[in-house]
This record gives C-alpha cells, sequence and structure tokens, in this order.
C-alpha cells in the first residue's frame, strides 16, 4: 500500500477546531498515512504548545512543524510539501473534515496517468448541510480548468506528490486563488480523475478570502490572467468565461457591484462584442431561479 500524506496548515485556529480536522486525518480508513501539522501562527506561544500537546496525545509520530514567522498559507503547505514522504499527498484545511473513507475512495481512482483526484463536498454553516457537486463545463479538460475551479478547495484533491513538486508546489507570490492556481498546473500536464461523492465536510468560515476581501480576490485573479496569458491565448472563450463568471459571483453571492464593475471592465477590454459581456447575469440569476424551483 502507497504512503499518503497528509499536510494540515494552522493559523491561530481554535484548538478543537484544529483538533477536529486532524482527527479526521488520523481516522481515515485508508492506512498507511503519515500527518504533518505546519502551525504558521508562532507569536501565540501559548497555542503553539497546546498544538504540541494534542498532537501528542494522538499519536506521537504525527510531524509537527513550526514556522520561525508568519510566512503565509502557502508558505505553510510548502513546508509540508518539502517533508513529505508519500507516493500521494492531500492537503486539508485546518476547518474543515474529512470522510474517513475520503483517501480510500480517491486512491481507487488514481490511475498512472491521473496527477489529482477530485470529489464533492458538504457545505456546512451552522444547522444548515448542503451536498455540492461542482458543474464542470464542456469542453476539454485544459478549457474546463482555465474557465473556473470545479476542483474545489485545497482540502478537496488527492494529488500525485512528484507531481504537485514538479509543478513547483503553492505560489507565495498569488495574494488568493493558490489552490486554483496549482490545479491549473497540474492539469496542464496530467489528467485528473473525479470521486462523484461527497468525502470532505467544509465549514463556513469567516476568515474566507471571497467574501472578506473582494479586492484580494479580484487581485488574484487578475494574477493569474497574467501568470497564464500565453495559455489564455489559445482558450479565449476560456478566459472571457471565467473573467464574466468571477464577476457575477461577486455580485450575487456579495452583492459588490465595485468588484462586479472592475471585471466586467477586464471583460471588455479583452472583447467588446462578445455575448458573455452582456447575458452572463441574466443566465446565472434564471439558472438559481429555477433551481429554487425544482
Amino acid at each position: 500500500m502507497d504512503l499518503i500524506s497528509v499536510v494540515i496548515t494552522t493559523y491561530n485556529r481554535p484548538l478543537e477546531i484544529l483538533k477536529r480536522a486532524v482527527l479526521s486525518a488520523y481516522n481515515q480508513s485508508y492506512q498507511p498515512i503519515e500527518i504533518i501539522v505546519v502551525n504558521d501562527c508562532p507569536q501565540n506561544a501559548e497555542l503553539a504548545k497546546g498544538i504540541k500537546n494534542m498532537l501528542l496525545e494522538i499519536d506521537k509520530d504525527i510531524i509537527y512543524i513550526v514556522h520561525p514567522e508568519n510566512m503565509g498559507a502557502c508558505a505553510a503547505r510548502n513546508s509540508g510539501l518539502n517533508v513529505a514522504k508519500g507516493e500521494f499527498i492531500g492537503f486539508l484545511d485546518d476547518d474543515d473534515e474529512w470522510l474517513e473513507d475520503k483517501l480510500s475512495k480517491q486512491i481507487a481512482l488514481m490511475k498512472d496517468d491521473v496527477g489529482l483526484v477530485g470529489c464533492d463536498s458538504i457545505r456546512i454553516s451552522g444547522e444548515h448541510k448542503k451536498h455540492y457537486h461542482p458543474s464542470i463545463p464542456k469542453g476539454d479538460q485544459i478549457s474546463a480548468i482555465l474557465k473556473t475551479n470545479f476542483l474545489g478547495s485545497t482540502s478537496f484533491p488527492l494529488l500525485r506528490t512528484k507531481w504537485v513538486k514538479e509543478a513547483g508546489g503553492f505560489d507565495v507570490n498569488a495574494v488568493s486563488c493558490q489552490d486554483y492556481d496549482l490545479w491549473i498546473r497540474i492539469l496542464l500536464k496530467h489528467k485528473y480523475e473525479f470521486a462523484n461523492e461527497a468525502l470532505v465536510n467544509c465549514y463556513d468560515s469567516q476568515d474566507s478570502t471571497f467574501k472578506n476581501s473582494k479586492s484580494k480576490f479580484f487581485e488574484g485573479c487578475k494574477y493569474l490572467i497574467k501568470k497564464y496569458e500565453d495559455v489564455y491565448s489559445n482558450y479565449q472563450d476560456a478566459l472571457l468565461y471565467k473573467i464574466n463568471n468571477d464577476a457575477v459571483s461577486v455580485l450575487i453571492f456579495n452583492k459588490d457591484v465595485k468588484t462586479y464593475l472592475k471585471f466586467k471592465k477586464l471583460a471588455f477590454s479583452i472583447k467588446v462584442f462578445d455575448s458573455r459581456n452582456f447575458f452572463t447575469l441574466f443566465i446565472k440569476i434564471f439558472n438559481r431561479l429555477r433551481g429554487k424551483k425544482q
């Protein structure tokens, strides 16, 4: 059986929430695994000590890394990646939780030419739970991933460690969408598979970049567009799809007209007379209303 490394990054998260994440990895039905916890909040010495004691109570073999200073989520994930010994690797955010068969279900789909395996999730907000299955855009896999991050957050995919390292790990210069950025780099070279069932409990977090920092989300999207401009030059339809889809998302979910207009200005600067620049909002609203009626 191949070893799977699990990297859990944490920043000033309450101990009981982090423990929930760690136990969800520790209690996986698939074995063998190694767990690596990276603490990116060394300034909270009391919490750092509490994490160490909590991990020792669970299993003394859990690897615990404390950064000398706050270095950011991407650097923390890369710290875990650098010491990972597994053939495969999964990243788990400290406020999410894996279902016990997550790794077993995903590794069963990990063929020789597959770089990552995605999955559905359960979105939890208070007492409300919703099964989320992403809509994968039509077209080849490169076009699909350039259009939207259908693979979701860092906690979802299982990845082949070698190819994550070859792709360069997480980009520490990206201000947002860092997970999406890595998925793009992997899918430009390797195939993906998808487990069509919910394998992650994803808890509503108040520190979401998409929710709380619209300008950061916009700048992150612009950074990706610039980073992959050579690729997007061959996929202009995907580029316009992405920009208009992101624009509508910030308007509908965040009611943020200012950022919506920034996205629209960017879309018009690429191609003025494109139908998506005019009709994406109406299509999205129509689909949401139709979904509520069903």
